[in-house]
């Protein structure tokens, strides 16, 4: 005759416990991030698109005026569509530029014939000897 065992009831304080307590560990590890973007991105950002809504100088009370400092951009600074301009042009112009002349270096690091290795070789040093010189210079 088969001996029945007696099973053990199954915890669940692992299983009811709260989602923060399962996660805790995580939450640890991801908080001074969490801590670092706030304070050094986020408040920032919303401190100045504040600021940008105000008639402040720093050293006196901001006054709410709204929108006016736009407007004010837009219709009276006579450098503004100069501005607008050169940033298109960069956008434009520069950026794609230097997608394809890194995407070309790249395909060049890639292939295998004669003189990659030199080339290979000219193309890291810069960024090693700047390491090995902190390296030196700190240790």
């Amino acid at each position: 005759m088969a001996v029945k065992r007696a099973i053990a009831p199954r915890t669940t304080a692992r299983i009811m416990a709260p989602r923060w307590r399962r996660h805790f560990e995580g939450w640890v590890f991801i908080g001074p991030v969490i801590i670092g973007i706030m304070a050094f991105q986020i408040v920032p950002i919303l401190v100045s698109m504040y600021a940008s809504l105000t008639n402040w100088n720093g050293l006196t009370s901001p006054e709410f005026i709204g929108v006016e400092n736009y407007v004010k951009l837009v219709t009276d600074d006579p450098f503004f569509r100069t501005t607008v301009r050169n940033t298109l042009y960069f956008v434009a112009g520069s950026v794609p530029l230097t997608i394809l002349v890194a995407l070309g270096l790249a395909l060049l690091c890639n292939r295998q014939m004669r003189g990659t290795s030199v080339f290979r070789t000219a193309y890291f040093i810069p960024s090693i000897s700047n390491i090995v010189a902190i390296s030196v210079v700190w240790f």
